[in-house]
């Protein structure tokens, strides 16, 4: 990868642009690195990968390699059903088709993914499939169980708990105990305060 899209003549605004980014003649010499992140803070599984892609941002720079962040959609099919799920069953393809048009529209001579769950993992997986460029991908982790006195808790006991409610067979505190307790997630930053 000792030449690349930041090179030569032709390359000239594209690095005058990157200049106004924070980039420089340092990031310029090395391969150039899409990192694809579906930070979100309308997902548990998401919102923590903003620390997640600070590591891998640091990583790439520390390896010679300039890293470009891309942002695609992380909906949670928990949260983001829509009406009748006509939403969350095509957000594969978009999640997919935002990090090729990234990946390709920049040149990106290699790509790392971060993201977790069931669509953007796909989605993700697919981008990489159709770029054909050297591809690492981390996952932001499990929802780890929720440690109750009764054993643990996971995120499909809400769904048995209103199951059970329906029935009758535990009250609305119980119901509601278990939705406090079952979904985990690393905690998230708040955001820092405006300037």
């Amino acid at each position: 990868m000792s030449s690349g899209p930041l090179k030569g003549f032709e390359a000239t605004y594209a690095r005058s642009l990157y200049r106004a980014a924070g980039y420089d003649d340092e990031n310029f010499a090395g391969p150039l690195v899409g990192v694809i992140n579906s930070v979100s803070s309308a997902t548990p599984g998401h919102a923590h990968l903003r620390r997640v892609a600070d590591i891998v941002l640091q990583a790439i720079l520390d390896a010679g390699a300039m890293p470009v962040e891309f942002n695609v959609p992380a909906p949670c099919d928990g949260i983001a059903q829509g009406h009748g799920m006509h939403y969350i069953l095509p957000m594969r393809e978009v999640v997919a088709a935002g990090a090729e048009l990234a990946l390709k529209a920049h040149s990106c001579q290699a790509a790392v993914m971060i993201a977790s769950c069931d669509k953007i993992i796909p989605g993700m997986l697919m981008a990489a499939a159709r770029c054909d460029v050297p591809t690492v991908f981390v996952t932001g982790g499990l929802m780890p169980p929720a440690p109750t006195p009764e054993g643990n808790m996971v995120a499909s006991d809400v769904k048995e708990a209103m199951g059970r409610r329906v029935r009758g067979e535990i009250s609305e505190q119980e119901l509601a105990s278990i939705e406090r307790c079952a979904c985990t997630a690393a905690p998230v930053q708040p955001p820092a305060p405006a300037i």
